[in-house]
């Protein structure tokens, strides 16, 4: 063995992400964008959010949870494979490709307006030989 940490926890964590999306009609599918209602105040802004990555360039495999209120979707911007599923008002993502201008997706959200009521995590990352990176040398932001 050489030393190198291989990402065999991503692809059991993957599968787990794949075998929960077994069923689910339209996980990829755009969600509806524009105006909607929010707590009866009017002027809530429905539409997506976007999860860039900047840092390490060498990064092809994203292993991602955000959190926040009302998330209803996710969209994939990257050429490669996207899994993802959404539990409340949390959302695990895989992404498997190089991320797009530093974009990883797009999160569906009933108000974009309130943005900085979401968190993101990289609980993983790794190259294109599934070797392990430092999540540290990459950071994650959500933004509008």
């Amino acid at each position: 063995m050489s030393g190198t940490r291989r990402m065999y926890g991503f692809g059991r964590i993957c599968g787990l992400l794949i075998a929960a999306t077994i069923g689910v009609a339209g996980c990829n599918e755009p969600a509806p964008t524009g105006l909607g209602p929010d707590d009866g105040g009017g002027g809530a802004v429905r539409g997506d959010l976007v999860l860039a990555v900047s840092g390490g360039s060498t990064g092809s495999a994203f292993l991602v949870e955000v959190s926040g209120p009302g998330i209803d979707g996710v969209k994939s911007v990257v050429q490669g494979k996207t899994y993802s599923t959404i539990e409340g008002s949390q959302l695990s993502l895989a992404v498997m490709g190089q991320p797009d201008g530093g974009r990883l997706a797009l999160v569906t959200v009933p108000d974009v307006n309130r943005y900085a009521e979401y968190s993101v995590s990289l609980l993983e990352v790794a190259d294109s030989n599934n070797d392990l990176l430092s999540p540290g040398a990459f950071q994650l932001q959500i933004t509008r």
